[in-house]
């Protein structure tokens, strides 16, 4: 890919060749997410941190992008300290579900996938 082309939303960020979506399901309503028929209870503000995470896949989620989702006009004090609380609270409960957040110094976050052919191993 030449530097100035411009990646889909939905492509490998490093080669442009389409990637197709998770199929981790998660509900706003209920607050759950579903995973290779395994669920977990997550809170209003982990189910909506995730939701951005898969609607952004394979990109990451940015930090304005987190922000802004989690909290809108009302942000907190220390917004970064705030996501690091629900990225390790998520983290536990995604475990089981062989799920995973990637934080990405600079880009934000991105959602991993444990012992799955969808993250590339060189």
């Amino acid at each position: 890919m030449g530097r100035n082309n411009v990646v889909p939303k939905n492509a490998c960020p490093c080669c442009g060749a389409p990637v197709q979506p998770p199929r981790v399901l998660v509900s706003l309503d209920t607050n759950t997410v579903a995973y290779r028929g395994q669920a977990a209870v997550l809170t209003q503000q982990q189910a909506e941190f995730l939701f951005a995470l898969v609607e952004c896949y394979p990109r990451a989620a940015t930090f304005d992008h987190l922000t802004a989702r989690l909290w809108g006009a009302d942000e907190p004090e220390n917004p970064a300290l705030s996501i690091r609380t629900v990225v390790s609270h998520l983290r536990r409960k995604l475990e089981p579900l062989r799920l995973d957040i990637q934080g990405l110094y600079g880009a934000g976050y991105r959602l991993k996938f444990l012992g799955s052919n969808v993250e590339r191993k060189d």
